[in-house]
């Protein structure tokens, strides 16, 4: 099969390295794009060639770039649509910078153990395959590092705060939406009121 592709050298524009490097972590070169998309680099593109295992993987990937299309929208616009979608239809999202089924970080081993404890049902999303949902989640909860756990559309925090709620046996509680943190980690014990599609902070 053959396809027509561009080829850019990032060494002649230190903007352009600048930014695939803020945006999609990128250090080594060289990288695959499809439509936008970080693939990946030489090593996983052989992996998707070699290994049918890795077949899905790409092809969750052609999914995204098809719904981006369907939306009609920009890269940055898309990732809020993704981060929105997955906090609207996931009760807890655990946004990381790390692979949630063979975690390296031990930050990310302890929330992922902190959670499986509690017999939630949860997903996991590594921001390291888009930029732009690490921007957006960012952006939502106000913190910069991962791992960064989310409840019915609430930043919850991180391994810090999940311990201490573990820790106070008030963490159930709150994954179960029976009641919230505020903005400086107290808790509300008002239930929650999660946004309907009639609020104008729905989440699509």
């Amino acid at each position: 099969m053959c396809v027509p592709y561009e080829v850019f050298n990032v060494s002649y524009d230190m903007a352009v390295e600048e930014y695939l490097k803020n945006c999609w972590n990128i250090t080594t070169y060289p990288q695959l794009f499809l439509f936008g998309y970080c693939i990946g680099n030489f090593e996983k593109v052989r992996k998707i060639k070699n290994d049918k295992k890795c077949f899905p993987h790409l092809k969750k990937a052609i999914d995204v770039i098809n719904e981006r299309h369907k939306c009609g929208v920009d890269l940055v616009a898309f990732a809020s649509h993704r981060v929105e979608k997955m906090l609207e239809e996931n009760d807890i999202v655990v946004f990381l910078e790390d692979d949630g089924a063979k975690p390296c970080s031990c930050d990310t081993r302890q929330v992922l153990d902190i959670l499986n404890e509690t017999d939630l049902p949860f997903i996991t999303f590594n921001v390291q395959q888009d930029g732009h949902i690490r921007r957006k989640v960012r952006e939502i909860s106000n913190w910069e590092s991962f791992p960064q756990v989310f409840s019915h559309g609430h930043f919850v925090g991180g391994v810090n705060m999940m311990t201490v709620l573990k820790n106070q046996n008030e963490l159930v509680p709150l994954l179960k939406a029976e009641c919230r943190l505020d903005n400086c980690g107290k808790k509300i014990t008002t239930p929650v009121k999660l946004p309907t599609s009639d609020s104008d902070d729905y989440i699509v």
